[in-house]
Protein backbone atom coordinates (compact mmCIF):
# COMPACT_ATOMS: atom_id res chain seq x y z
CA UNK A 1 0.00 0.00 0.00
CA UNK A 2 1.30 3.48 -0.91
CA UNK A 3 0.48 6.47 1.26
CA UNK A 4 -1.24 9.31 -0.60
CA UNK A 5 0.49 11.90 1.57
CA UNK A 6 4.12 10.89 2.16
CA UNK A 7 4.46 8.32 -0.64
CA UNK A 8 5.95 5.59 1.52
CA UNK A 9 5.01 1.97 0.85
CA UNK A 10 4.01 -0.60 3.46
CA UNK A 11 2.22 -3.96 3.70
CA UNK A 12 -1.54 -4.16 3.49
CA UNK A 13 -1.82 -5.92 6.86
CA UNK A 14 -1.70 -2.39 8.27
CA UNK A 15 -5.28 -1.81 7.19
CA UNK A 16 -7.72 -0.89 9.96
CA UNK A 17 -10.86 -2.03 8.16
CA UNK A 18 -11.72 -3.50 4.81
CA UNK A 19 -11.11 -0.22 2.97
CA UNK A 20 -9.54 2.03 5.60
CA UNK A 21 -5.81 2.58 6.10
CA UNK A 22 -3.54 4.66 8.30
CA UNK A 23 0.03 5.29 7.24
CA UNK A 24 2.44 4.15 9.98
CA UNK A 25 4.91 6.87 8.99
CA UNK A 26 2.89 10.09 8.78
CA UNK A 27 -0.52 9.13 10.23
CA UNK A 28 -2.43 9.84 7.00
CA UNK A 29 -5.88 8.22 7.16
CA UNK A 30 -7.38 7.24 3.80
CA UNK A 31 -9.44 4.65 1.94
CA UNK A 32 -8.33 2.45 -0.94
CA UNK A 33 -9.71 4.88 -3.51
CA UNK A 34 -7.15 7.53 -2.35
CA UNK A 35 -9.92 9.53 -0.67
CA UNK A 36 -9.23 10.72 2.85
CA UNK A 37 -11.58 8.95 5.23
CA UNK A 38 -12.53 11.45 7.94
CA UNK A 39 -15.97 10.03 8.74
CA UNK A 40 -15.36 8.47 12.14
CA UNK A 41 -12.97 11.21 13.28
CA UNK A 42 -15.24 14.05 12.18
CA UNK A 43 -18.27 12.34 13.71
CA UNK A 44 -16.56 12.04 17.09
CA UNK A 45 -15.55 15.70 16.95
CA UNK A 46 -19.15 16.71 16.20
CA UNK A 47 -20.39 14.59 19.08
CA UNK A 48 -17.98 16.37 21.41
CA UNK A 49 -19.02 19.76 20.04
CA UNK A 50 -22.70 18.95 20.52
CA UNK A 51 -22.69 17.00 23.77
CA UNK A 52 -19.35 17.82 25.42
CA UNK A 53 -16.38 15.56 26.05
CA UNK A 54 -18.25 13.64 28.74
CA UNK A 55 -20.45 11.96 26.13
CA UNK A 56 -17.43 9.80 25.28
CA UNK A 57 -17.31 8.52 28.86
CA UNK A 58 -20.62 6.78 28.19
CA UNK A 59 -19.47 4.02 25.86
CA UNK A 60 -22.93 2.62 25.10
CA UNK A 61 -24.28 6.03 24.17
CA UNK A 62 -21.26 6.84 22.01
CA UNK A 63 -21.61 3.52 20.23
CA UNK A 64 -25.28 4.18 19.51
CA UNK A 65 -24.55 7.67 18.20
CA UNK A 66 -21.77 6.40 15.94
CA UNK A 67 -24.11 3.75 14.55
CA UNK A 68 -26.52 6.56 13.60
CA UNK A 69 -24.06 9.16 12.34
CA UNK A 70 -21.31 6.98 10.83
CA UNK A 71 -23.15 3.89 9.53
CA UNK A 72 -20.52 3.14 6.87
CA UNK A 73 -17.67 2.86 9.40
CA UNK A 74 -18.75 -0.32 11.17
CA UNK A 75 -15.29 -1.86 11.63
CA UNK A 76 -13.73 1.43 12.67
CA UNK A 77 -16.59 1.99 15.13
CA UNK A 78 -16.12 -1.44 16.70
CA UNK A 79 -12.40 -0.81 17.10
CA UNK A 80 -12.96 2.62 18.69
CA UNK A 81 -15.63 1.26 21.05
CA UNK A 82 -13.44 -1.68 22.06
CA UNK A 83 -10.61 0.71 22.91
CA UNK A 84 -12.97 3.00 24.84
CA UNK A 85 -14.10 0.05 26.97
CA UNK A 86 -10.51 -0.38 28.13
CA UNK A 87 -10.70 2.97 29.94
CA UNK A 88 -8.23 4.72 27.64
CA UNK A 89 -10.32 7.86 27.24
CA UNK A 90 -9.83 9.08 30.81
CA UNK A 91 -6.07 8.83 30.31
CA UNK A 92 -6.30 10.95 27.15
CA UNK A 93 -8.49 13.55 28.86
CA UNK A 94 -5.81 13.97 31.51
CA UNK A 95 -3.28 14.81 28.77
CA UNK A 96 -5.22 17.77 27.33
CA UNK A 97 -3.32 20.45 29.26
CA UNK A 98 0.06 18.70 29.31
CA UNK A 99 3.26 19.60 27.47
CA UNK A 100 4.14 18.11 24.09
CA UNK A 101 6.64 15.77 25.70
CA UNK A 102 4.09 14.61 28.28
CA UNK A 103 1.53 14.05 25.53
CA UNK A 104 4.02 11.99 23.54
CA UNK A 105 4.79 9.82 26.54
CA UNK A 106 1.14 9.45 27.57
CA UNK A 107 -0.14 8.60 24.09
CA UNK A 108 2.53 6.00 23.45
CA UNK A 109 1.87 4.52 26.89
CA UNK A 110 -1.81 4.12 25.93
CA UNK A 111 -0.83 2.43 22.68
CA UNK A 112 1.50 -0.05 24.36
CA UNK A 113 -1.10 -0.78 27.01
CA UNK A 114 -3.72 -1.60 24.36
CA UNK A 115 -1.31 -3.87 22.50
CA UNK A 116 -0.58 -5.73 25.73
CA UNK A 117 -4.13 -5.89 27.10
CA UNK A 118 -6.21 -6.70 24.01
CA UNK A 119 -3.58 -7.85 21.51
CA UNK A 120 -4.44 -5.52 18.67
CA UNK A 121 -1.71 -4.50 16.25
CA UNK A 122 0.30 -1.36 16.88
CA UNK A 123 -1.19 0.23 13.77
CA UNK A 124 -4.75 -0.40 14.96
CA UNK A 125 -3.91 0.91 18.44
CA UNK A 126 -2.35 4.06 16.99
CA UNK A 127 -5.35 4.63 14.74
CA UNK A 128 -7.84 4.35 17.61
CA UNK A 129 -5.80 6.51 19.98
CA UNK A 130 -5.27 9.14 17.29
CA UNK A 131 -8.99 9.40 16.53
CA UNK A 132 -9.94 9.65 20.21
CA UNK A 133 -7.12 12.07 21.02
CA UNK A 134 -8.21 14.37 18.21
CA UNK A 135 -11.83 14.21 19.37
CA UNK A 136 -11.00 15.39 22.90
CA UNK A 137 -8.54 18.03 21.71
CA UNK A 138 -5.40 16.23 22.82
CA UNK A 139 -4.06 16.22 19.25
CA UNK A 140 -4.65 18.47 16.26
CA UNK A 141 -4.44 17.55 12.61
CA UNK A 142 -0.78 18.58 12.49
CA UNK A 143 0.24 16.68 15.60
CA UNK A 144 0.74 13.26 14.07
CA UNK A 145 4.46 13.66 14.71
CA UNK A 146 3.66 12.47 18.24
CA UNK A 147 2.66 9.13 16.76
CA UNK A 148 5.73 8.40 14.61
CA UNK A 149 7.62 5.94 16.82
CA UNK A 150 6.89 2.73 14.94
CA UNK A 151 8.69 -0.50 15.83
CA UNK A 152 9.86 -2.71 12.96
CA UNK A 153 9.94 -5.64 15.37
CA UNK A 154 6.28 -5.16 16.22
CA UNK A 155 5.42 -5.07 12.53
CA UNK A 156 7.11 -8.44 12.05
CA UNK A 157 5.32 -9.91 15.04
CA UNK A 158 1.99 -8.58 13.82
CA UNK A 159 2.59 -10.05 10.36
CA UNK A 160 3.39 -13.44 11.86
CA UNK A 161 0.29 -13.24 14.04
CA UNK A 162 -1.91 -12.67 11.00
CA UNK A 163 -0.87 -16.08 9.67
CA UNK A 164 -2.73 -17.82 12.52
CA UNK A 165 -6.32 -18.97 12.13
CA UNK A 166 -8.12 -17.31 15.03
CA UNK A 167 -11.43 -18.22 16.62
CA UNK A 168 -13.45 -15.00 16.78
CA UNK A 169 -16.28 -13.97 19.05
CA UNK A 170 -19.90 -13.74 17.94
CA UNK A 171 -21.05 -17.38 17.97
CA UNK A 172 -23.44 -18.84 20.52
CA UNK A 173 -22.58 -22.50 20.95
CA UNK A 174 -25.18 -25.07 21.98
CA UNK A 175 -22.76 -27.40 23.74
CA UNK A 176 -19.09 -28.12 24.38
CA UNK A 177 -18.91 -30.39 21.36
CA UNK A 178 -19.65 -27.45 19.07
CA UNK A 179 -16.96 -25.42 20.83
CA UNK A 180 -14.40 -28.19 20.33
CA UNK A 181 -15.28 -28.52 16.64
CA UNK A 182 -14.67 -24.81 16.17
CA UNK A 183 -11.40 -24.88 18.15
CA UNK A 184 -9.96 -27.79 16.19
CA UNK A 185 -9.91 -25.58 13.10
CA UNK A 186 -7.95 -22.80 14.82
CA UNK A 187 -4.51 -21.91 16.12
CA UNK A 188 -5.64 -19.06 18.40
CA UNK A 189 -8.60 -18.27 20.63
CA UNK A 190 -9.39 -14.63 19.88
CA UNK A 191 -10.24 -11.64 22.04
CA UNK A 192 -13.45 -12.49 23.98
CA UNK A 193 -14.00 -15.36 21.53
CA UNK A 194 -15.63 -17.59 24.14
CA UNK A 195 -16.79 -14.89 26.52
CA UNK A 196 -19.86 -15.74 28.63
CA UNK A 197 -20.28 -19.17 27.03
CA UNK A 198 -22.37 -20.88 29.69
CA UNK A 199 -22.02 -24.30 28.02
CA UNK A 200 -18.34 -24.49 28.92
CA UNK A 201 -17.73 -26.61 32.02
CA UNK A 202 -14.73 -28.85 31.39
CA UNK A 203 -12.63 -28.34 28.28
CA UNK A 204 -9.48 -29.94 26.90
CA UNK A 205 -7.99 -27.51 24.37
CA UNK A 206 -6.78 -29.06 21.09
CA UNK A 207 -3.02 -29.43 20.53
CA UNK A 208 -3.30 -26.96 17.64
CA UNK A 209 -3.93 -23.98 19.96
CA UNK A 210 -0.84 -21.78 20.12
CA UNK A 211 -2.26 -18.63 21.74
CA UNK A 212 -5.12 -17.52 23.94
CA UNK A 213 -5.98 -13.86 23.48
CA UNK A 214 -6.86 -11.45 26.34
CA UNK A 215 -10.30 -12.03 27.90
CA UNK A 216 -10.84 -15.06 25.67
CA UNK A 217 -12.87 -16.85 28.38
CA UNK A 218 -14.30 -13.72 30.00
CA UNK A 219 -17.16 -14.48 32.42
CA UNK A 220 -17.39 -18.20 31.63
CA UNK A 221 -18.92 -18.67 35.05
CA UNK A 222 -19.62 -22.41 34.64
CA UNK A 223 -16.08 -23.30 33.57
CA UNK A 224 -14.70 -25.69 36.22
CA UNK A 225 -11.58 -27.08 34.55
CA UNK A 226 -9.40 -26.48 31.52
CA UNK A 227 -6.50 -28.45 30.04
CA UNK A 228 -3.86 -26.42 28.22
CA UNK A 229 -1.88 -27.98 25.33
CA UNK A 230 1.88 -28.40 25.55
CA UNK A 231 2.49 -26.20 22.51
CA UNK A 232 0.67 -23.17 23.94
CA UNK A 233 2.99 -20.18 23.46
CA UNK A 234 1.09 -17.26 24.92
CA UNK A 235 -1.82 -16.43 27.20
CA UNK A 236 -3.13 -12.87 27.07
CA UNK A 237 -3.99 -10.52 29.92
CA UNK A 238 -7.12 -11.46 31.88
CA UNK A 239 -7.78 -14.48 29.64
CA UNK A 240 -9.81 -16.13 32.43
CA UNK A 241 -11.32 -13.02 34.02
CA UNK A 242 -14.66 -13.67 35.67
CA UNK A 243 -14.25 -17.46 35.60
CA UNK A 244 -15.36 -17.69 39.21
CA UNK A 245 -15.76 -21.50 39.23
CA UNK A 246 -12.39 -22.34 37.62
CA UNK A 247 -11.08 -24.86 40.15
CA UNK A 248 -8.60 -26.82 38.06
CA UNK A 249 -6.05 -25.87 35.40
CA UNK A 250 -4.15 -28.80 33.87
CA UNK A 251 -0.83 -28.32 32.07
CA UNK A 252 1.82 -30.44 30.39
CA UNK A 253 5.08 -31.19 32.21
CA UNK A 254 7.20 -29.73 29.44
CA UNK A 255 5.18 -26.77 28.19
CA UNK A 256 5.69 -23.05 28.73
CA UNK A 257 2.93 -22.98 31.35
CA UNK A 258 2.78 -24.86 34.63
CA UNK A 259 0.56 -24.92 37.73
CA UNK A 260 2.47 -24.55 40.99
CA UNK A 261 0.60 -24.60 44.31
CA UNK A 262 -2.67 -23.74 42.61
CA UNK A 263 -1.34 -20.91 40.42
CA UNK A 264 -0.84 -21.03 36.66
CA UNK A 265 2.52 -19.47 35.81
CA UNK A 266 4.35 -18.46 32.65
CA UNK A 267 7.76 -20.10 33.04
CA UNK A 268 9.40 -18.04 30.31
CA UNK A 269 8.20 -14.65 31.57
CA UNK A 270 8.41 -15.75 35.24
CA UNK A 271 4.95 -14.38 35.71
CA UNK A 272 1.68 -15.53 37.28
CA UNK A 273 -1.34 -15.95 35.01
CA UNK A 274 -4.25 -17.21 37.06
CA UNK A 275 -4.94 -18.82 40.44
CA UNK A 276 -7.27 -21.78 40.65
CA UNK A 277 -10.46 -20.76 42.46
CA UNK A 278 -10.52 -23.69 44.82
CA UNK A 279 -11.71 -23.63 48.43
CA UNK A 280 -9.31 -26.53 49.02
CA UNK A 281 -6.43 -24.05 48.79
CA UNK A 282 -7.07 -21.34 51.42
CA UNK A 283 -3.36 -20.47 51.42
CA UNK A 284 -1.35 -19.81 48.26
CA UNK A 285 2.44 -19.75 48.18
CA UNK A 286 3.76 -18.05 45.04
CA UNK A 287 6.77 -19.99 43.76
CA UNK A 288 10.20 -18.50 44.31
CA UNK A 289 11.56 -17.14 41.03
CA UNK A 290 8.31 -15.43 39.99
CA UNK A 291 8.99 -11.78 39.14
CA UNK A 292 5.53 -10.46 38.18
CA UNK A 293 2.09 -10.92 39.72
CA UNK A 294 -0.20 -10.38 36.72
CA UNK A 295 -3.44 -8.45 36.52
CA UNK A 296 -6.47 -10.49 37.70
CA UNK A 297 -4.29 -13.36 38.97
CA UNK A 298 -6.53 -13.85 42.01
CA UNK A 299 -9.79 -12.71 40.40
CA UNK A 300 -12.69 -13.89 42.63
CA UNK A 301 -10.40 -16.36 44.37
CA UNK A 302 -11.54 -17.69 47.79
CA UNK A 303 -7.92 -17.57 49.04
CA UNK A 304 -7.39 -16.34 52.60
CA UNK A 305 -3.60 -15.90 52.75
CA UNK A 306 -1.13 -15.16 49.96
CA UNK A 307 2.63 -15.56 50.42
CA UNK A 308 4.89 -13.55 48.07
CA UNK A 309 8.52 -14.65 47.60
CA UNK A 310 11.64 -12.50 47.66
CA UNK A 311 11.85 -12.53 43.84
CA UNK A 312 8.62 -10.60 43.14
CA UNK A 313 9.45 -7.19 41.66
CA UNK A 314 6.19 -6.10 40.04
CA UNK A 315 2.53 -6.35 41.01
CA UNK A 316 0.21 -5.26 38.19
CA UNK A 317 -2.91 -3.21 38.85
CA UNK A 318 -5.93 -5.29 39.74
CA UNK A 319 -3.93 -8.40 40.71
CA UNK A 320 -6.08 -8.89 43.83
CA UNK A 321 -9.38 -7.89 42.24
CA UNK A 322 -12.43 -9.22 44.15
CA UNK A 323 -10.45 -11.46 46.51
CA UNK A 324 -13.24 -11.02 49.04
CA UNK A 325 -12.02 -13.69 51.47
CA UNK A 326 -8.39 -12.51 51.55
CA UNK A 327 -7.34 -11.82 55.14
CA UNK A 328 -3.58 -11.47 54.92
CA UNK A 329 -0.73 -10.86 52.46
CA UNK A 330 2.67 -12.10 53.62
CA UNK A 331 5.94 -11.02 51.96
CA UNK A 332 9.31 -12.70 52.30
CA UNK A 333 11.52 -10.47 54.45
CA UNK A 334 14.26 -10.57 51.81
CA UNK A 335 12.05 -8.95 49.15
CA UNK A 336 13.62 -5.62 48.10
CA UNK A 337 10.48 -4.08 46.56
CA UNK A 338 7.56 -4.96 48.86
CA UNK A 339 6.82 -5.71 52.47
CA UNK A 340 3.86 -6.68 54.63
CA UNK A 341 2.86 -4.72 57.72
CA UNK A 342 0.31 -6.63 59.80
CA UNK A 343 -0.92 -8.40 56.68
CA UNK A 344 -1.27 -5.22 54.56
CA UNK A 345 0.87 -4.96 51.42
CA UNK A 346 3.19 -1.91 51.24
CA UNK A 347 6.16 -0.90 49.15
CA UNK A 348 9.52 -1.66 50.73
CA UNK A 349 10.01 1.73 52.42
CA UNK A 350 6.44 1.76 53.73
CA UNK A 351 5.52 4.98 51.94
CA UNK A 352 2.77 3.47 49.80
CA UNK A 353 -0.10 1.10 50.58
CA UNK A 354 -0.58 -1.26 47.66
CA UNK A 355 -3.34 -3.61 48.90
CA UNK A 356 -5.41 -3.88 52.05
CA UNK A 357 -6.88 -7.43 52.13
CA UNK A 358 -10.57 -7.22 51.31
CA UNK A 359 -11.62 -9.81 53.86
CA UNK A 360 -9.41 -8.61 56.72
CA UNK A 361 -11.13 -8.73 60.10
CA UNK A 362 -11.67 -5.50 61.99
CA UNK A 363 -13.82 -2.47 61.29
CA UNK A 364 -11.11 0.18 61.68
CA UNK A 365 -7.60 0.73 60.36
CA UNK A 366 -4.76 3.08 61.29
CA UNK A 367 -2.28 4.05 58.60
CA UNK A 368 1.40 3.73 59.40
CA UNK A 369 3.14 7.06 60.00
CA UNK A 370 5.40 6.42 57.01
CA UNK A 371 2.55 6.21 54.45
CA UNK A 372 2.53 9.07 51.92
CA UNK A 373 0.35 7.49 49.22
CA UNK A 374 -2.63 5.15 49.03
CA UNK A 375 -2.30 3.31 45.76
CA UNK A 376 -4.69 2.36 42.96
CA UNK A 377 -7.61 0.27 44.33
CA UNK A 378 -5.70 -0.21 47.60
CA UNK A 379 -8.89 -0.53 49.68
CA UNK A 380 -11.33 -1.27 46.84
CA UNK A 381 -14.32 -3.46 47.83
CA UNK A 382 -13.13 -3.85 51.43
CA UNK A 383 -16.21 -5.26 53.11
CA UNK A 384 -15.64 -4.76 56.86
CA UNK A 385 -13.88 -1.38 57.08
CA UNK A 386 -16.04 1.30 58.68
CA UNK A 387 -13.43 3.88 59.63
CA UNK A 388 -9.85 4.72 58.76
CA UNK A 389 -7.43 7.00 60.59
CA UNK A 390 -4.99 8.85 58.37
CA UNK A 391 -1.61 10.26 59.33
CA UNK A 392 -0.10 13.66 58.70
CA UNK A 393 2.33 12.18 56.17
CA UNK A 394 -0.34 11.22 53.62
CA UNK A 395 -0.16 13.30 50.42
CA UNK A 396 -2.04 11.39 47.74
CA UNK A 397 -5.12 9.18 47.57
CA UNK A 398 -4.89 7.25 44.30
CA UNK A 399 -7.50 6.38 41.71
CA UNK A 400 -10.27 4.05 42.93
CA UNK A 401 -8.49 3.77 46.27
CA UNK A 402 -11.69 3.29 48.32
CA UNK A 403 -14.28 2.48 45.66
CA UNK A 404 -17.14 0.20 46.76
CA UNK A 405 -16.17 0.41 50.45
CA UNK A 406 -19.82 0.08 51.38
CA UNK A 407 -19.24 0.03 55.14
CA UNK A 408 -17.14 3.21 55.24
CA UNK A 409 -19.10 5.94 57.06
CA UNK A 410 -16.88 8.96 57.78
CA UNK A 411 -13.70 10.55 56.45
CA UNK A 412 -11.40 13.08 58.04
CA UNK A 413 -8.49 13.76 55.71
CA UNK A 414 -5.31 15.25 57.18
CA UNK A 415 -4.04 18.64 56.08
CA UNK A 416 -1.17 17.01 54.19
CA UNK A 417 -3.39 15.49 51.44
CA UNK A 418 -2.97 17.35 48.14
CA UNK A 419 -4.67 15.08 45.58
CA UNK A 420 -7.80 12.93 45.61
CA UNK A 421 -7.56 10.74 42.52
CA UNK A 422 -10.34 9.96 40.08
CA UNK A 423 -13.08 7.64 41.38
CA UNK A 424 -11.29 7.47 44.74
CA UNK A 425 -14.49 7.10 46.82
CA UNK A 426 -17.06 6.19 44.18
CA UNK A 427 -19.92 3.95 45.33
CA UNK A 428 -19.16 4.38 49.03
CA UNK A 429 -22.90 4.28 49.61
CA UNK A 430 -22.83 4.71 53.42
CA UNK A 431 -20.35 7.59 53.45
CA UNK A 432 -22.14 10.38 55.35
CA UNK A 433 -19.49 12.85 56.43
CA UNK A 434 -16.30 14.07 54.72
CA UNK A 435 -13.83 16.61 56.06
CA UNK A 436 -11.50 17.51 53.21
CA UNK A 437 -7.87 18.49 53.67
CA UNK A 438 -7.08 22.21 53.68
CA UNK A 439 -4.22 21.45 51.25
CA UNK A 440 -6.21 19.68 48.52
CA UNK A 441 -5.73 21.23 45.10
CA UNK A 442 -7.52 18.69 42.90
CA UNK A 443 -10.66 16.61 43.43
CA UNK A 444 -10.51 14.00 40.67
CA UNK A 445 -13.14 12.88 38.16
CA UNK A 446 -16.00 10.93 39.80
CA UNK A 447 -14.13 11.10 43.13
CA UNK A 448 -17.36 10.83 45.16
CA UNK A 449 -19.65 9.47 42.45
CA UNK A 450 -22.77 7.71 43.80
CA UNK A 451 -22.02 8.37 47.47
CA UNK A 452 -25.73 8.10 48.22
CA UNK A 453 -25.58 9.09 51.90
CA UNK A 454 -23.43 12.22 51.52
CA UNK A 455 -25.41 15.33 52.53
CA UNK A 456 -22.96 18.22 52.87
CA UNK A 457 -19.49 19.07 51.67
CA UNK A 458 -17.26 22.08 52.30
CA UNK A 459 -14.64 22.51 49.59
CA UNK A 460 -11.46 24.03 51.07
CA UNK A 461 -10.03 27.30 49.78
CA UNK A 462 -7.00 25.46 48.38
CA UNK A 463 -9.06 23.53 45.80
CA UNK A 464 -8.58 24.76 42.23
CA UNK A 465 -10.22 21.98 40.23
CA UNK A 466 -13.28 19.80 40.74
CA UNK A 467 -13.31 16.98 38.19
CA UNK A 468 -16.01 15.68 35.88
CA UNK A 469 -18.87 13.95 37.77
CA UNK A 470 -16.97 14.49 41.04
CA UNK A 471 -20.17 14.48 43.14
CA UNK A 472 -22.60 13.12 40.56
CA UNK A 473 -25.50 10.99 41.77
CA UNK A 474 -24.99 11.96 45.43
CA UNK A 475 -28.77 12.11 45.73
CA UNK A 476 -28.89 13.38 49.31
CA UNK A 477 -26.29 16.09 48.77
CA UNK A 478 -27.95 19.37 49.70
CA UNK A 479 -25.22 21.82 50.65
CA UNK A 480 -21.87 22.51 48.98
CA UNK A 481 -19.65 25.43 49.98
CA UNK A 482 -17.04 26.58 47.45
CA UNK A 483 -14.52 29.38 47.72
CA UNK A 484 -12.58 31.79 45.58
CA UNK A 485 -9.72 29.69 44.17
CA UNK A 486 -11.80 27.29 42.08
CA UNK A 487 -11.07 27.88 38.41
CA UNK A 488 -12.51 24.70 36.91
CA UNK A 489 -15.55 22.52 37.59
CA UNK A 490 -16.01 19.59 35.24
CA UNK A 491 -19.16 18.71 33.37
CA UNK A 492 -21.70 16.77 35.39
CA UNK A 493 -19.89 17.49 38.66
CA UNK A 494 -23.23 17.78 40.51
CA UNK A 495 -25.45 15.86 38.10
CA UNK A 496 -28.12 13.75 39.81
CA UNK A 497 -28.16 15.89 42.97
CA UNK A 498 -31.77 17.16 42.85
CA UNK A 499 -31.77 19.15 46.12
CA UNK A 500 -28.33 20.71 45.89
CA UNK A 501 -27.59 24.36 46.68
CA UNK A 502 -24.09 25.75 46.22
CA UNK A 503 -22.86 28.48 48.52
CA UNK A 504 -20.33 30.66 46.71
CA UNK A 505 -17.67 32.86 48.25
CA UNK A 506 -16.06 35.43 45.94
CA UNK A 507 -16.09 33.38 42.74
CA UNK A 508 -17.71 34.64 39.53
CA UNK A 509 -16.68 31.52 37.63
CA UNK A 510 -18.69 29.22 39.93
CA UNK A 511 -21.67 31.58 39.76
CA UNK A 512 -21.60 31.41 35.96
CA UNK A 513 -21.23 27.63 36.12
CA UNK A 514 -24.35 27.33 38.29
CA UNK A 515 -26.37 29.67 36.10
CA UNK A 516 -25.52 27.80 32.92
CA UNK A 517 -26.60 24.49 34.46
CA UNK A 518 -29.64 25.67 36.43
CA UNK A 519 -28.05 24.78 39.76
CA UNK A 520 -29.40 26.62 42.82
CA UNK A 521 -26.81 28.86 44.47
CA UNK A 522 -26.34 31.70 46.91
CA UNK A 523 -23.54 34.13 47.66
CA UNK A 524 -21.94 34.19 51.09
Amino acid sequence: MKCTKCGKIWNEFNNIASNTYICPYCGNNFVSGDKVNKDISQTLKKLVEGYGKDVLLDVKRTNALLMDYAPHCEKERKLIVMVMKEGTLSQLLNLSDKTEEEKRFGINKCIKQLMSDIWITEVAARYAITVLAEAVGCLTGNDFRLMEEMSATNNVNNNEQMEFETLLKGTNYKNEEEVMQALEKCDCIGFKALAAQSVLENIDLPVSIKAIYPKAFLNCTNLHSITLPRGLQRIGTCAFEGCSALEEIITSDHGNYKVLDGVLIDKKERKTVRAENSTKKPNILIAKGIITIAKRTFDRSPVKTIFLPSTVEKIEKGSFFLTMELEKIVVDGKNKVFKSIDGVLHDRNGKKIIRYPQGMNGISYYLENSVEEIGYQAFSCTKNLQSITFTGSLKKIGSKAFEFCNSLENLMLPGSVVIIGERAFQYCTKLRGVMLSRSIVVIGDSAFYNCLSLETISVPKSVERIGNFAFANCRKLKSVIVQDNISFIGDGAFEGCPEIEISIKNNDYVETYCKSRNIAYKKI
